[in-house]
């Protein structure tokens, strides 16, 4: 995958040097995808009356309620109670796919996506921020609690996939080379992550920009991936290395 370098970003800023209709045009597009009043009316009544409603009856008719919104969300599917969701609609939502409670769901910009699959469960306190580019998770995809995926470089994880806690995936990385230049302003350096299908990512492993995980693999609890491991790889460490070959167990 080539680099996509996207170079004067004002990371770190605070709140925009902007008159209070230009702030709230731009809270109002941050959530909704667009700068309409009556679409940000609609969401945020939606999200106030049914957000924090409790119990199974909660879960049940959160999504029903919420496909209003979404580009898509399909039968069978549970949200527990105060999931953060923004620019909806420009999400898509598989069968039987339950969200757990207090997650945070965003594509960033218009031109973000997140598509999850069918049947993939997504633990509670779970970050999905695609901040502009795409987060697409296949089918059977099971996240653990306290994960967070960075969807800036765009990130496809395959079918059958398992995520242990507080594992980390982020699609890009700042760019710091000039010394003259606060980091913050000199933007980012974006590459897709691909996670082929069946591989397991214990607890708190990190993948970094650019890497391809094999079919099959398996990454050691704690480890740092920084570049591609071939298929029913084991791999653990920081850096990440290849110990053994499931298929030579």
């Amino acid at each position: 995958m080539e680099a996509t370098k996207v170079y004067g970003n004002d990371t770190g800023e605070g709140v925009p040097k902007t008159g209070f209709m230009e702030k709230v045009f731009l809270y109002i597009e941050h959530v909704c995808g667009k700068k309409s009043v009556a679409a940000f009316i609609i969401q945020g009544v939606i999200f106030i009356i049914f957000k924090e409603f409790p119990t199974i009856v909660g879960s049940y008719i959160r999504p029903m309620i919420y496909s209003i919104l979404f580009a898509k969300i399909k039968s069978g599917c549970l949200f527990e109670r105060g999931i953060r969701f923004e620019i909806p609609g420009r999400m898509s939502i598989g069968k039987n796919v339950f969200l757990g409670e207090r997650c945070w769901i965003g594509v960033g910009t218009k031109d973000g996506n997140i598509n999850v699959g069918d049947n993939s469960f997504i633990a509670h306190s779970c970050t999905l921020a695609a901040q502009g580019g795409t987060i697409a998770v296949g089918n059977h995809v099971h996240m653990s609690r306290n994960s967070y995926i960075n969807g800036i470089g765009d990130v496809f994880i395959g079918n059958d996939c398992m995520l242990g806690p507080n594992v980390v995936i982020i699609s890009g990385s700042h760019v710091y080379q000039n010394t003259e230049v606060p980091i913050r302003l000199q933007g980012s350096e974006n590459k897709a992550i691909i996670i082929e299908e069946n591989v397991w990512l214990a607890a708190s492993v990190n993948v970094m920009p650019g890497v391809r995980i094999g079919e099959g693999s398996v990454i050691g609890a704690g480890a740092v991936v920084t570049k591609d491991i071939p298929p029913f790889s084991v791999a653990v460490g920081v850096p990440a290395r290849v110990i053994k070959n499931r298929k030579e167990l």
